[in-house]
């Protein structure tokens, strides 16, 4: 048996019910007060999937939300089927592989973690930079033009460097603005002017000479290379590029992880297990997010 306080605290959900409980040798299925849909399904001993779905999502077979879990703890693959796209991988519960989670089709950050810590390259896109981004859209990096805005380099959860790629125009001068305006506030206009075109205009030359050669030029405030340098040294695996087509519901969004194949695999479980909205007889659990 598992009790529903223990279903809440897998998911962060709040329920103050301590006595309900549900029979986990067979799935289980209820509908909580909020109308949301749990689906929890019976892989074998060990392991089961559990899936949510709002009142739209299981109308049209759509989920909310799939944990892979081994003893009632996150281990596979955790996704949030949402705008604010999220994909993790745990092992017994910690965060451990691959990461990365974005908005549409703007990525805000990935990278892997080891042991729940982050670890080695980590990305993050354009939802940080997007004001700066929005008035130049060649340099506007969504996917199907995919670069991103700046990079952490982590060893067993420690940061190491934080570094930003220059190749466009619009980035060398952002990275010029970044390194010599920032203690000009107190300055008048027409010195400032003055010298972020002289010094400036000197760095440029000097840090894309030494960035072409494939090296890493140290600023005031972040250390530089080309992206295809990084990509030379990264870890991390390959975007890939969105069709857009319609039909492909997914193929949108920023990826390196095939949501199609998973949700081909996740559907045909569901499918296994007879999960429609029929399946849900146990309604009004006090069982809430927030």
């Amino acid at each position: 048996m598992i009790k529903l306080k223990t279903i809440a605290d897998l998911i962060d959900y709040r329920t103050d019910d301590l006595t309900t409980e549900f029979d986990d040798s067979k799935d289980i299925f209820f509908k909580t007060i909020e109308d949301e849909y749990i689906a929890i399904l019976k892989i074998d001993d060990e392991n089961s999937m559990l899936f949510l779905f709002s009142e739209h999502g299981i109308k049209w077979g759509e989920m909310d939300y799939s944990i892979e879990l081994k003893n009632y703890k996150f281990h596979g693959r955790y996704i949030e089927w949402t705008d604010v796209m999220g994909y993790y991988e745990y092992k017994n519960g910690v965060l451990h592989g691959y990461s990365e989670n974005a908005f549409q089709e703007i990525l805000s950050e990935r990278g892997f973690y080891k042991n729940g810590l982050k670890d080695g390259w980590w990305e993050y896109g354009d939802g940080s930079m997007e004001v700066a981004y929005y008035e130049d859209r060649d340099d506007f990096h969504s996917l199907e033009n995919y670069r991103p805005s700046y990079f952490d380099f982590y060893s067993n959860g420690f940061l190491v460097n934080t570094f930003v790629s220059l190749d466009s125009e619009f980035e060398y001068q952002l990275a010029c603005e970044r390194e010599f305006t920032t203690d000009l506030d107190d300055r008048d206009e027409g010195y400032k002017k003055s010298y972020f075109e002289g010094y400036a205009r000197t760095w440029k030359e000097w840090t894309k000479s030494d960035l072409d050669l494939g090296e890493i030029k140290k600023g005031r405030i972040f250390d530089y290379f080309s992206y295809e340098t990084y990509l030379k040294m990264t870890n991390l695996p390959k975007l890939k590029t969105p069709t857009g087509k319609i039909e492909e519901m997914y193929d949108h969004r920023a990826r390196s992880i095939d949501y199609d194949q998973i949700l081909k695999e996740y559907n045909a479980l569901q499918t296994k297990h007879k999960v429609s909205k029929d399946s849900f007889e146990i309604d009004n659990i006090k069982i809430y997010s927030g």
